[in-house]
């Protein structure tokens, strides 16, 4: 699997001067970021929590939580696959398999895999940070 970071430069350079493309690679990159930031504070969150909250207050903060991880997760995938549409569709074959997202293309077939993609974000966010 080809580093988030690099597959992002190496597109922007086939990309270059294209501001729709830059726009859709930066929104990516920022969904990154949040999702990783969102589904850190949650688990934070829950820990510290866990031991200072009765039951019900424990089930609506952990409701509340995971309502914004999933809207973070919703927008993740909907750059992704924004972002790669547009791409094949101006750029075609120029564009690597798999286009920003740099694990198995077969996690973007059909239905994408909700999983995958939220464990690749996971991961890259660390490189992005960098």
């Amino acid at each position: 699997m080809l580093p988030v970071s690099k597959r992002i430069s190496q597109i922007l350079t086939i990309t270059e001067g294209d501001s729709t493309a830059e726009k859709l690679i930066t929104e990516v990159r920022n969904c990154i970021v949040h999702y990783h930031e969102t589904v850190t504070n949650m688990d934070r969150t829950l820990q510290r929590q866990r031991f200072r909250l009765d039951g019900e207050e424990l089930r609506e903060v952990t409701q509340r939580l995971d309502t914004l991880r999933h809207c973070a997760h919703e927008r993740l995938l909907d750059s992704v696959v924004i972002a790669n549409r547009y791409l094949f569709r101006i750029y075609g074959k120029e564009i690597p398999k798999g286009g920003v997202y740099t694990d198995s293309p077969l996690h973007l077939v059909g239905k994408p895999d909700r999983y995958a993609i939220g464990n690749w974000a996971m991961h890259s966010a660390v490189a992005l940070q960098c």
